[in-house]
């Protein structure tokens, strides 16, 4: 094997990172399921993904992931709220770009997504749930061992 590929496939094992990707719901959402996609923004692959079903708030995926990687987030939901909203994908407001340097070993980088406040040109379902609040108060924290 040549060395600048077994260099490339070392530096990659090194700077690999744990991620943890919480996907959140709004609880004027609580009726729909939505289905959430982190993708890369480099080759545009899905990287995770989480389905909230009716009545569940969030969920926390793990994933391996590099410094300086760039994400977005995709969503859409079901049932359609809106004439022609079937199978509409719903894009991020920005992307997720995590930090250039490695963090110390073993530590985790956290990150998440709320549907359907970091999203854009959703509009809240009519129902008796106003609170469409991302609080992240009853999730817990991602325990980093590093700390």
């Amino acid at each position: 094997m040549r060395p600048w590929i077994i260099a490339l496939l070392y530096s990659n094992v090194i700077f690999a990172v744990e991620c943890n990707m919480t996907f959140v719901k709004t609880p004027c959402w609580q009726n729909y399921t939505v289905m959430l996609k982190l993708i890369d923004e480099s080759n545009d692959k899905e990287v995770t993904s989480a389905t909230l079903a009716p009545n569940n708030l969030w969920q926390r995926t793990t994933f391996e992931c590099q410094p300086g990687q760039h994400f977005r987030v995709r969503a859409k939901y079901t049932p359609a709220i809106w004439e022609g909203d079937a199978d509409k994908v719903f894009m991020g407001k920005s992307i997720i770009a995590l930090p250039a340097v490695a963090p110390p070993a073993k530590s985790i980088w956290a990150i998440h997504a709320c549907f359907a406040n970091d999203f854009k040109n959703v509009s809240n379902p009519l129902s008796e749930n106003t609170d469409c609040d991302c609080s992240q108060i009853k999730i817990p924290p991602v325990k980093n061992p590093a700390s």
